[in-house]
């Protein structure tokens, strides 16, 4: 028999823009399930948008997750071939861990992923993360923060994709490896140094960054406070809070591909919008880890200031707060002189000059009193700062007004 050699000639070019490249039927979902005949012309529309907008590469590798069967693997394998990627073929997807672990060690760059399968994974850090299949959600886009993140949709009588969407401000520096924040932080001496006024450059830090810092370090004059942070172990948020001179909200964002800046202070308009959904739909738009982790960052950078800049786990600054036994007193005001304090234990109206002696009362048995002072009865402002002044050795959670 005849043995093939190979041939050193490309072939011969005959297919045409109009023919075939796959057949694929419809869920059924809005109806009779059909084949589908998708054309060759479909598929090569899809190169422009790989190189240009997606920027796939000849160094991309890129993941294979989807079954062959799903035009999703057509995205896949077109971006690869299209534009001389590397293919990676998932081998087992239900396997979080060995899923993760393979991810890192074929140094995927490039994948696509259904919402629901994203959701479960812990630490996969591709240079651009897609996902399609289902809508996308909030907890998505807390996840996804310093990645590169596109959502996608397309019915199957289209090939693959007919839209992307984008996450702003992140797509031009790739992977963000750091953050500078600056803010203005006066001190007040009722709250903790950096919960005053120094928490606004902290939440954008947290904000670029996400919820995962480990540990932080601190140093400073009585100008300003340089508060260095960790995340993941490898990228670093420096948070530099002002008192003397110009201090302006700024946060600078250091990307795998470049650096950029964060938007505009844009005053209490953006704030008060995320309230308002807040109360509409009972879904904090900030997870409750992320709140935690912000005042343990600002916790524990006081605490290295005592230590005199040594670096402080977040972890002990959260297990030294459950150890404590703290006494929540909730104040509220109802004549110029006088407030019903209310500790869980007992009610009773006293004179704001009293106050301070209940606070040393209090401290006697627990480790921390800490208040929150309503003053929807709009007291003046002067006397609000006296009361204040009374619960010097207490700690302000929240002033209601």
């Amino acid at each position: 028999a005849a043995t093939w050699t190979g041939a050193a000639e490309n072939p011969e070019r005959v297919n045409q823009p109009t023919d075939l490249a796959y057949c694929i039927y419809t869920s059924g979902t809005t109806g009779k399930p059909k084949g589908v005949l998708l054309e060759h012309h479909g598929l090569t529309n899809l190169k422009p948008c790989f190189t240009e907008k997606l920027q796939i590469t000849e160094q991309d590798r890129i993941l294979q997750f989807a079954n062959y069967i799903f035009d999703a693997a057509v995205w896949e394998i077109g971006m690869a071939l299209l534009c001389g990627a590397a293919l990676i073929i998932s081998e087992d997807n239900t396997d979080i861990p060995a899923f993760e672990k393979r991810f890192a060690e074929q140094g995927i760059t490039v994948a696509a992923l259904p919402p629901n399968f994203y959701a479960q994974l812990h630490d996969i850090h591709p240079r651009l993360l897609i996902t399609a299949g289902s809508a996308s959600d909030q907890n998505i886009l807390e996840k996804s923060r310093g990645l590169r993140y596109i959502n996608g949709y397309g019915p199957t009588e289209n090939t693959v994709c007919i839209t992307l969407w984008e996450r702003e401000g992140e797509s031009s520096v790739g992977e963000i490896l750091g953050a500078d924040a600056t803010s203005p932080a006066p001190l007040e001496p009722h709250h903790p140094s950096l919960y005053w006024y120094g928490i606004h450059g902290v939440e954008s830090l947290f904000t670029v960054l996400g919820p995962e810092c480990k540990s932080v370090s601190r140093t400073g004059t009585t100008a300003c406070d340089v508060v260095v942070g960790i995340w993941d172990g490898k990228r670093v948020g420096t948070f530099r809070g002002i008192r003397k001179g110009a201090a302006p909200y700024s946060c600078r964002i250091f990307g795998e591909n470049g650096m950029a800046s964060v938007g505009d202070y844009e005053g209490y308009v953006p704030l008060v919008e995320q309230i308002c959904k807040f109360f509409q739909s009972g879904v904090s738009p900030v997870d409750k880890e992320e709140t935690i982790n912000i005042y343990a960052f600002m916790t524990a950078a006081d605490m290295s200031r005592r230590e005199k800049g040594k670096q402080v786990e977040l972890e002990e600054a959260i297990e030294e707060a459950e150890e404590e036994d703290v006494l929540t007193v909730e104040l509220t005001t109802t004549a110029v002189s006088e407030v019903v304090w209310k500790d869980g234990e007992e009610e009773k109206t006293v004179d704001y000059h009293d106050l301070g002696k209940l606070v040393e009362e209090a401290l006697e048995e627990h480790d921390t009193v800490r208040y929150i002072l309503d003053n929807r009865a709009g007291i003046p402002y002067d006397t609000v700062i006296k009361i204040m002044d009374q619960l010097s050795d207490a700690r302000l959670a929240n002033y209601l007004y």
